[in-house]
């Protein structure tokens, strides 16, 4: 039997502005595109709300955040790094929450979809009160013991 070849296509729904609401684009029935986002959401104002790169049915993008979303206003609320499927990023975070002013809520830094961290805090929150939490992890397993954290502390400064 011969193997069915589903041609690209995408959908567009628009709101009664005009503005888009949403599109996607599909290959075989996943979500891909390559060279621009396959899922774009829009506000009813025109701003864009997100923007999601995939490629054959997984979250990837090599140069830049694969997902990244933004308030009504469009400043960026978001972004995540992925790369076949997987959270991921070498040199930073692979996921960074925003306050509406801009400063940093939270950061996970991944590697091959597991957090992982050598030189600081895998996940760390800054509360509005300036409070700070951190978690330390190696290859997807928590570190707790003390001395091994203040040997990755040391070594984020350095």
């Amino acid at each position: 039997m011969a193997k069915k070849v589903i041609k690209p296509y995408s959908n567009e729904i628009h709101y009664k502005n005009g503005n888009i609401k949403f599109k996607e684009y599909y290959l075989n029935g996943k979500y891909h595109r390559e060279g621009g986002p396959a899922k774009i959401g829009g506000y009813i104002n025109g701003q864009t709300e997100y923007e999601y790169y995939w490629v054959n049915g997984e979250p990837h993008k090599e140069d830049g955040p694969a997902y990244t979303s933004y308030s009504k206003d469009g400043k960026i609320s978001s972004e995540e790094y992925w790369i076949n499927g997987k959270l991921h990023r070498e040199n930073g975070p692979a996921t960074i929450f925003y306050y509406s002013n801009g400063e940093i809520k939270l950061k996970e830094y991944f590697f091959n979809g597991k957090r992982h961290r050598e030189d600081g805090p895998a996940w760390a929150i800054c509360w509005e009160d300036g409070k700070i939490e951190e978690e330390y992890y190696l290859n997807g397993e928590k570190i707790t013991d003390e001395f091994k954290i203040l040997v990755m502390k040391t070594l984020e400064k350095v």
